[in-house]
């Protein structure tokens, strides 16, 4: 007897590429988004409560939105069908996972440099530390833990969610 892994027939290394895929996406544009609502601070509500309000759209809405605008721009725009961007297909999964991807690593983000101590960055100026180097050095290590946990609440909604884009 077979079983049978998905409802679609979709295979499984699609949902995980897909999966995967817009979550090292997201890491690429929500990691340095984060640095940089946390350094111009009133930048800040504006991008997280944008993101809010796409993680508040339901993911069946969203796939169902980003249908007709990714099917204009494969018939309108040279080169887009051939890689594979279509109303239908991994392209809107893609989009979704990553859009709804953006909200948990950019404000992890945010606040594991928020939680960075104070005397420790202190510290850091103190010794002579360019902005840079405390950022790499002292901030985004101090950081991490709360980083990975983004990362971490990522990945397991997007496998939840690639199951329902296919």
């Amino acid at each position: 007897m077979r079983v049978a892994l998905t409802c679609s027939g979709a295979k499984p290394d699609v949902h995980i590429a897909l999966a995967i895929g817009s979550l090292a996406a997201a890491i690429a544009v929500g990691l340095p988004l984060g640095v940089l609502i946390a350094r111009k601070t009133g930048w800040r509500a504006p991008v997280l409560n944008t993101l809010n309000a796409i993680q508040t759209i339901p993911s069946i809405a969203l796939f169902g939105i980003l249908i007709a605008p990714l099917g204009w721009i494969s018939a309108h725009v040279p080169g887009a069908a051939t890689l594979g961007v279509h109303g239908i297909g991994a392209a809107p999964a893609f989009l979704a996972l990553f859009l709804y991807s953006l909200l948990p690593m950019t404000a992890n983000t945010v606040i594991g440099l928020d939680q960075a101590p104070r005397d420790v960055v202190d510290a850091a100026d103190g010794m002579g530390m360019t902005g840079r180097q405390r950022l790499f050095s002292v901030e985004l290590p101090l950081a991490l833990p709360v980083i990975l946990t983004g990362v971490r609440v990522v990945l397991v909604q997007n496998i939840g969610m690639a199951t329902i884009a296919a």
